[in-house]
């Protein structure tokens, strides 16, 4: 069991992949997410087939992960970016759900929108404080 630990950090630690390349990729992510039916037609024709890998699933757990701002790394436009994808595949989703007239659909998207960067933001500035706190009582 910690052998296995200690080879699954050595090949996370063999798989750096420099800033701008992650910035590059998660915004190819962005712009595929703005594609209506994008991550349906993925997770219909690969999730959703016994032979084929989860694509959809890992896609959207990576960007999950690279939402999250880390202990050493505060709040970039990675972050935000990918905040911004999920947030296009929920509203994706949403619209889907409720299929409201295309109106509707622009106006609700934008008042999501807006109202979810703003939590965000929220919550990330009050991270940013706390995280600001602990360094200052550790000196």
């Amino acid at each position: 069991q910690h052998q296995k630990q200690q080879q699954q950090q050595q090949q996370q630690q063999q798989l750096v992949i420099p800033y701008e390349i992650r910035e590059t990729l998660l915004e190819s992510m962005l712009d595929f997410a703005r594609i209506p039916w994008f991550f349906q037609d993925l997770f219909i024709n690969f999730d959703c087939q016994p032979h084929c890998e989860n694509l959809c699933n890992d896609l959207l757990a990576l960007v999950c992960k690279a939402a999250r701002p880390t202990d050493t790394v505060f709040l970039t436009t990675n972050h935000v970016v990918a905040l911004n994808t999920l947030v296009e595949v929920l509203e994706s989703i949403a619209l889907r759900c409720c299929c409201p007239s295309s109106d509707d659909a622009s106006n609700s998207r934008q008042e999501t929108r807006s109202l979810l960067l703003e939590e965000v933001k929220e919550e990330a500035k009050k991270e940013n404080r706390q995280r600001r706190t602990q360094i200052q009582a550790h000196w």
